[in-house]
């Protein structure tokens, strides 16, 4: 349990900055949720992180990316904790043996277009973009 709110389901993703946790909010009736955990061991990474929240909790609502739900710190890490979008991610979707044709690939982009419009007129588009819903595909950028 991470502040008497968050349980731990498993670890999606580990890199050297973070990781990507898979966990059920107890304040909302066990609803799903992703935390991510970054570590931000240097001053100017946690003034970041901070900076990160605060633009995604002003980020507002669309169909295709998760709620913001929180922001909280815990010694050295700082979590950002998004609704769980269900599904798949890309890289499943596409899988070692498949092949796309040109007409699935424009597809795809024609989904992720309007999504990273409304990021960019909310200055939101960086790296670590939340999970993105486009319709049976879901890439993961975070």
């Amino acid at each position: 349990m991470l502040i008497a709110r968050y349980r731990l389901e498993s670890v999606r993703l580990e890199t050297p900055q973070g990781r990507v946790l898979v966990a059920w909010d107890g304040s909302r009736l066990e609803a799903p949720c992703v935390l991510y955990e970054l570590k931000t061991d240097k001053p100017e990474l946690a003034v970041r992180a901070r900076k990160e929240a605060l633009r995604l909790r002003t980020l507002g609502e669309h169909g295709q990316l998760p709620t913001f739900l929180d922001y909280f710190a815990l010694g050295s890490k700082q979590y950002l904790v998004c609704d769980r979008v269900p599904g798949h991610g890309l890289a499943q979707e596409m899988g070692p043996e498949s092949k796309w044709n040109e007409q699935k690939i424009w597809q795809l982009l024609r989904s992720l277009l309007p999504v990273l419009q409304f990021m960019a007129e909310k200055e939101t588009c960086h790296g670590r973009s939340p999970r993105l819903t486009c319709g049976a595909a879901m890439p993961t950028g975070g």
